[in-house]
Parts: C-alpha cells; sequence; structure tokens
C-alpha cells in the first residue's frame, strides 16, 4: 500500500513548478499561444522585427495578463486539476483498508487468524467419561498380564535380565495407580465444575495412554527376552513343572478348604469359594495348550507353538494365583485367631476372627486379607470386572498400603518374620499375584505364602487341626497384636470397606456378563476367555470368539499372538 501511494505521488513531487506555471499556459488564448510558439508569419514577410528571446518575455506578460485579466476562472482550473490525483489517491487508500477490515473481521469469527482467540472444538464430558473407563480397565488389565507373564520370564532369564521390563510394568503400575486415584476423586466429588471435571478426566487419559506406550514400547525386547518363537523347548519345559507342581498344590488347597468350612463361619471361607474347582479348570486348559505348544513345537512349528504355550502359561498362572489365594487366608485366619486372643478373653473357639478383630476396631488383618481376596478375583475373572470396581479396589490398596507403612513404623520387629507388620508395599504386590516387585524376588507368586504354611521342614497335612494351624503359624503374636494396635485405624477400616465393596461390584459384573462363549463345554476356553487369558472378538449378540493369548505390552502389542488356540 505504501509503495503504491509512493508511485502515484511520485509526478507531483518531481516538477515543483508545474502546479503554477503549465495550467496558466495552458488557460491562455489560442492567439498568444500561437504566437509563443514564433509562428514565420506571412508570406514574404522577413525575418521578425524582435530580438531573439522577446517573444518569451512577451509570452510571459501576456500570460501573467490573461492572468490578471480573468484571475478567477484560471485559479479555479488550476486548483481543480491539483485535486485530482491527491483525491484518487485518499480513494485507493480507504478502498484497500475497508477490504482489510472486512477480512479481518471474517477471520475473527472463523477463529483462523493470528490476531483472533482460537478455540479448539473440545469433546463432550460424557465422551471423555466413556473413554476414560474404557482406558482404565484396558490398561489395567495390560499391567496384570505384563506382570503374570514377566514372572516366567524372571523364572528362566532370571531378575537381572528382566529389570528393564520389571521396571517398565513399575511405570505403567505407578500411571495406573495414578488415573484410578483421580476415578476415585471423581466418583467421590459427585458433582464438579466442568473445566476441573474436564481436566481430571484428561489427565487419566493421558496417563493411562503413557502407561500404555511405556508396555508397547518394552515388548520387541521382551520377546526378545523370551526366544518363544526361536525356541521355546526351555520356556516349555519351565511351564510344565510349573504345571506339575500345581497339580498337587490344588488338591492340597481342596483339602484345607474343606477343613475351613468346618472350623469357621461361612463369611470366613466365603471370599476363596470355588478357587480350588477354578484352579483345576484353568489347568484343564493349560493340559490342552501345553499339550498343542509340545506338538507344534515338535513339528517344527515354533510360531504356533508360542500361541498355545503363552496361552498355557496364562492358565497356569491364574491357577497359581488361585491356589495361592486359598494357602494365604489359612494363614491369615491363623494370624487372627492369635491375635484376637491377645484382646479380651474369650470362652471357646473363634467362628469368625476378623469380625472379632474388627469389633475391638483392630481393622489391620482383615483389610489385608479383603484386599487381597479382591485383588485375586478381579484378576482372574478381569474380562468381566468393569472399571468401578477395579477403582474401589485400587484405592483400597492405596488405603491398606497407608495402614502398612503405620503399622510397620510401629511394629517392633514383626516386619522381619513376616507374620507381623509387612514393608510397605510388599503386600501390594502379592495381593493379587500379579505385583511387579514380586516378579523381581520369586518365581512364583505363592511362594511367600506358602512360606508360612511350611514353616516346618515337612509341609502340614490337609487334615491337621485347628490348634495345630495356630500354634504352626502364629507364634509372635504379641508383635502382631502390637503392629495391629499402632496401625492407621481410619485408612485400615477404608480398605476393608472399599475391598468388600468392590467385591462385590465386581462380582454383579460377572453375573451380568454371562456365558459368551458358545464353543465346548468343559475345556476351559471359557475360563480363559473369562480370566482375560484369551483375548476375543465380541460379534452380534454379545458373543465372543476367541482370538488368542494375551501378552506383555500395551493394547497396541498385547494381541500380537493373533492365532486363536483351538
Amino acid at each position: 500500500m505504501t509503495a503504491l501511494v509512493w508511485l502515484l505521488l511520485v509526478p507531483l513531487t518531481d516538477a515543483p513548478d508545474a502546479g503554477h506555471r503549465m495550467p496558466a499556459v495552458a488557460a491562455a488564448s489560442p492567439a498568444v499561444a500561437e504566437w509563443s510558439a514564433g509562428p514565420a508569419g506571412p508570406a514574404g514577410a522577413g525575418p521578425s522585427p524582435f530580438p531573439a528571446g522577446a517573444g518569451r518575455a512577451v509570452a510571459v506578460q501576456v500570460g501573467d495578463a490573461a492572468t490578471g485579466d480573468d484571475g478567477s476562472s484560471a485559479a479555479d482550473g488550476s486548483s481543480a486539476t491539483d485535486l485530482i490525483l491527491p483525491v484518487a489517491v485518499a480513494a485507493v487508500v480507504a478502498g484497500f483498508a475497508a477490504y482489510s477490515l472486512v477480512r479481518r473481521k471474517r477471520r475473527a469469527v472463523l477463529r483462523t487468524t493470528p490476531a483472533g482467540t482460537f478455540e479448539e472444538h473440545l469433546p463432550p464430558l460424557p465422551d471423555l467419561h466413556r473413554r476414560g473407563r474404557r482406558l482404565l480397565v484396558e490398561t489395567d488389565d495390560c499391567v496384570r498380564t505384563g506382570a503374570e507373564e514377566l514372572r516366567f520370564a524372571v523364572a528362566r532369564s532370571g531378575p537381572a535380565a528382566a529389570r528393564p521390563f520389571t521396571d517398565a510394568l513399575a511405570d505403567a503400575r505407578r500411571e495406573v495407580e495414578a488415573a484410578f486415584r483421580l476415578r476415585q476423586r471423581l466418583d467421590d466429588a459427585g458433582t464438579l465444575p466442568p473445566d476441573e471435571e474436564r481436566d481430571l478426566l484428561e489427565e487419566i487419559l493421558a496417563r493411562c495412554t503413557m502407561a500404555q506406550r511405556r508396555l508397547d514400547i518394552a515388548a520387541p525386547a521382551f520377546d526378545q527376552l523370551r526366544a518363544l518363537e526361536r525356541d521355546a523347548v526351555p520356556a516349555l519345559q519351565s511351564a510344565e513343572a510349573r504345571f506339575r507342581e500345581l497339580t498337587g498344590r490344588t488338591a492340597t488347597a481342596a483339602a484345607t478348604l474343606a477343613g475351613l468350612r468346618e472350623r469357621y463361619a461361612p463369611d470366613v471361607v466365603l471370599p476363596v469359594t470355588g478357587h480350588a474347582e477354578l484352579a483345576e479348570d484353568r489347568l484343564v486348559f493349560a493340559t490342552a495348550e501345553l499339550n498343542r505348544a509340545r506338538q507344534f513345537t515338535d513339528a517344527g512349528d515354533p510360531l504356533t507353538a508360542a500361541v498355545h504355550l503363552r496361552a498355557a502359561e496364562g492358565a497356569v498362572d491364574q491357577a497359581d494365583v488361585l491356589v495361592t489365594g486359598v494357602e494365604r487366608l489359612t494363614a491369615e485366619v491363623a494370624r487372627a485367631v492369635g491375635a484376637a486372643q491377645q484382646g479380651a478373653p474369650r470362652a471357646g473357639t473363634l467362628a469368625d476372627p476378623f469380625d472379632a478383630l474388627c469389633r475391638e476396631d483392630r481393622w489391620l488383618l482383615p483389610a489385608r486379607s479383603a484386599v487381597a481376596t479382591t485383588a485375586d478375583y478381579v484378576t482372574t475373572h478381569r474380562a468381566a470386572v468393569g472399571v468401578t470396581a477395579r477403582t474401589r479396589l485400587a484405592e483400597a490398596e492405596r488405603c491398606a498400603g497407608l495402614a502398612e507403612a503405620a503399622a510397620f513404623r510401629a511394629g517392633p520387629t514383626g516386619a522381619d518374620d513376616g507374620d507381623g507388620a509387612e514393608e510397605p508395599g510388599a503386600g501390594e504386590g502379592r495381593a493379587g499375584g500379579d505385583g511387579a516387585a514380586g516378579a523381581d524376588e520369586a518365581a512364583f507368586p505363592g511362594d511367600e505364602s506358602t512360606e508360612v504354611d511350611t514353616a516346618g521342614e515337612t509341609e502340614p497335612s490337609p487334615d491337621q487341626t485347628a490348634e495345630e494351624d495356630t500354634a504352626d503359624q502364629a507364634a509372635p503374636l504379641g508383635e502382631e497384636a502390637a503392629a495391629v494396635e499402632t496401625a492407621d485405624v481410619e485408612s485400615a477400616r477404608r480398605a476393608h470397606a472399599l475391598a468388600r465393596e468392590a467385591r462385590r461390584l465386581a462380582e454383579q459384573d460377572v453375573r451380568d456378563y454371562g456365558e459368551p462363549y458358545e464353543g465346548p463345554v468343559g475345556d476351559g476356553m471359557a475360563g480363559a476367555l473369562l480370566g482375560g487369558i484369551i483375548l476375543g472378538d465380541t460379534g452380534d449378540g454379545g458373543r465372543i470368539t476367541p482370538r488368542g493369548p494375551a501378552c506383555f505390552g500395551g493394547t497396541a502389542t498385547r494381541g500380537r499372538r493373533t492365532t486363536s488356540p483351538a
């Protein structure tokens, strides 16, 4: 625009006298104009009698005289001519200014100009809630599945070789725990300002995405560590050995449950009721998959063998979780009996030692047991359990951790012998049998719990009495009682309540899940789908078709072995 104006004004600024002299000459009479041009005159008249330059002088005088004689008309003509170019320039400038203003307003309306305020299209809050719930469930499943397979990697390669993947799983676990805390905050708050609610939901999505990405990035290197597709024989042998061990432990767990039912109230045994049968169902599925993995290995097809081996590993690990739950509850009941006996004197046998401790406002042992059994249930039914039950469980684990920490600080030596308050975080890794720390310290999740049951040189017989249980497993009960008394009572009480609520919600989710698998009955596939061992595709009518085993990784990689076990 500046350049255009400058070009239009150049003719006016180059000749400063043009505005005064040229219009006057142009306004002179034709006769004066003809004379000033110096005509030759009539033919034969001869040269002009005036000296050279006289014509210019006369022209000036005549021009001045003409201007003086008719001053008004000449001045009006000169002024009109002088205003043409400035007016044109002003019109052009005004036009460009108006165009720029209109364009700027249009851009401001469309929110595309940098000077305007850009408002991003924000998804509605119901969509964020739906995405957040889905991502929380998927990410929690990824963490639980990763912990299952990581235990097999640790058992074969050792903790040092598996350290990068233990760290990756721990990072993902921290992210999903933080996301569950945010979800619990939303549930507790009820109604929040829309902006605050949106911020919490977006942070949930970000944390879940970060956790899944962490596992997805580690998945290729994890496959290289396991090398199932190159040589599945060592991993197959390890899984078969663990399977044989669990076969014996499952039979023992069934006998132990029968003894607990005879001695204690139904509420004591209810959290692990059915564990032995579920473990047997998982072992049936594992038997078939181990056989198929062995057949494909012998046939020189390691890719297909890896699919069936991974399915068998998942079933074996869940059977271990179920059996370990029975063994752990047996030890917890014995400790609760001893702790209750340290309180007010009672006559007869305690039918529900956990309830006796709760009535004395000593919540640590009942909370610890409730959280552990609920975590086992969610782990072995995770395909059906929704976000609300998982959120309550995560909050219960957090509160139980606070109570454990308080008891650990207060207990003099309870943390050293394994019967008193545990080191903060130690119980959480064993609660569901899927802790990352547990994978670092032991190959199998049941090792710590079975140590309590095998305090002597020989494993107790299934038919041992309640008195023998109490004598063998609850020796340092004075220290245990001290830890219970000094625990964070409020945190322990809240952990107990939330764990029971989570269990109730999870059982309702399983009932709503129904029986979506229409395949053969009795082969263990329905239980494998329910436990999240096998991933499935949901078709018309909600029916599920098996797709392949779940593996270490996020949602982008956990289903990479997609050949369905048949």
